[in-house]
């Protein structure tokens, strides 16, 4: 087997650096916005309890949000060590809460939601996908595609505020926020797992819907060029069923359709 070096260091060069570019514009960005999140902070606590302006508890206040009024590449330059040594520094929103913990209780969550929105629509996408490509330009193929076309156009963030005020505030369907109800025990429990899958019915709903376009599209235009190859007339002058020759049209398209959707890189 060949292993394709070049390939995978120009990926892992392309990575790292698309990474480089993220943290640096994510340590930029905060720094041209004027003032600071302790200063906000301090206005409003002088708004709502009054008082007058106190430079030592503002300084205070900086010193725990960890803003610093060192020179910019000074600034920098301890950025990127925290960020080696793992150190994501104090949340704002959540303050005194690091970063960093507030990250590890949620990716559990979020890599429950993603794989399991993708794993769904891939299926759903694909199949819908091979159904439109194999009945191309009829009014199944043009119905299917323009709902594919709407749904990977649709902003997720929409949609989630319409799954939210229709089948929540509207129906009471479904709960409004949280992962889980607070009126169970956290553990691998029967009622734990069903308060969790009834919370994740709205997210992961949303994710499959705006996800599907994408799949069906790509699969439905990997599609119609097997189905006219030469190797499946060939299947058919061989006697093979029309449900065994959409099957080996499908097996090959579905690889290019990964590929396509950066699934496989």
């Amino acid at each position: 087997m060949i292993i394709p070096y070049k390939y995978i260091l120009k990926k892992t060069i392309a990575f790292f650096a698309v990474l480089y570019g993220a943290i640096t514009l994510n340590f930029i960005l905060p720094r041209l916005m004027p003032g600071n999140p302790a200063q906000t902070v301090y206005l409003t606590i002088l708004r709502e309890g009054g008082g007058s302006v106190n430079p030592t508890y503002l300084h205070q206040l900086e010193s725990e949000y960890g803003i610093s009024n060192a020179p910019l590449y000074v600034q920098y330059y301890n950025y990127l060590a925290d960020l080696l040594h793992g150190n994501l520094g104090v949340s704002i929103a959540f303050f005194p809460e690091p970063v960093s913990y507030i990250l590890y209780n949620a990716l559990p969550w979020t890599l429950f939601l993603v794989i399991t929105s993708i794993t769904i629509s891939f299926f759903i996408g694909n199949r819908m996908g091979r159904y439109a490509g194999i009945h191309r330009n009829s009014a199944k193929d043009l119905s299917i595609d323009i709902f594919a076309m709407f749904m990977a156009s649709f902003p997720a963030f929409v949609l989630a505020f319409i799954m939210l005020d229709m089948f929540s505030l509207g129906l009471k369907l479904f709960p409004l926020g949280g992962a889980y109800s607070t009126s169970v025990n956290i553990g691998f429990n029967l009622p734990f797992i069903i308060s969790a899958l009834y919370h994740s019915v709205l997210p992961v709903l949303t994710i499959i819907l705006t996800s599907l376009g994408g799949w069906e599209l790509g699969m439905r235009n990997n599609i119609i060029p097997n189905v006219n190859s030469d190797f499946i007339n060939y299947s058919e002058n061989l006697g093979y069923k029309k449900y065994q020759i959409n099957q080996i049209a499908y097996r090959n398209a579905i690889l290019p359709n990964l590929r396509h959707r950066n699934i496989i890189t």
